[in-house]
């Protein structure tokens, strides 16, 4: 597990992007690339403001031979004991970032089935809907013709009522 107040940590350094790149030999923009493609982790420095990143020994890129630091050439041997305890760390840091995945790959699915979920129910209304218009306007239809009919006979009803009428004898 990272512990961001330990400022060596077994397994990298907490650098600046400044100072990681001099350490790997390129410029700021390369580092802050890198670190952002291979997802480093980060952290605001306490002291400086700054941001920093953690620096890996399994981090640093592929130099030719004659352009690594000197560091690089030689690394630093470790005991048996060292070498779990790394081995460890960076086996629990690997679980956790496949926890991490695991949990991201089920909030992602997630949103998907929901919408998948919406998208028939949308459907379904607009079904319902051109169903409801259907049946709507086949009704306006009928009231139409209805009051149509009904303006037919007041108006024969209204021609009868104003002519003149003869006595019945």
């Amino acid at each position: 597990m990272i512990d961001a107040s330990d400022p060596q940590p077994m397994f990298g350094q907490w650098l600046t992007y400044k100072a990681a790149g001099e350490r790997l030999g390129l410029p700021r923009s390369a580092v802050a690339a890198q670190a952002d493609r291979h997802g480093w982790p980060r952290r605001l420095s306490n002291e400086t403001g700054e941001e920093e990143i953690l620096l890996a020994h399994t981090d640093r890129p592929e130099m030719p031979q004659e352009a690594r630091p000197a560091s690089a050439l030689s690394p630093v041997p470790l005991d048996t004991e060292q070498s779990a305890r790394v081995a460890r760390d960076l086996i629990q840091t690997a679980l956790e970032r496949h926890a991490v995945l695991e949990r991201e790959a089920k909030r992602s699915r997630a949103p998907q089935g929901h919408a998948d979920v919406l998208r028939d129910h949308l459907a379904t209304a607009r079904l319902e809907l051109a169903r409801l218009q259907l049946k709507t306007g086949t009704k306006r239809a009928k009231l139409e013709t209805a009051v149509a009919r009904v303006k037919d006979l007041q108006s024969k009803l209204d021609a009868l009522q104003t002519k003149p009428s003869r006595p019945w004898w």
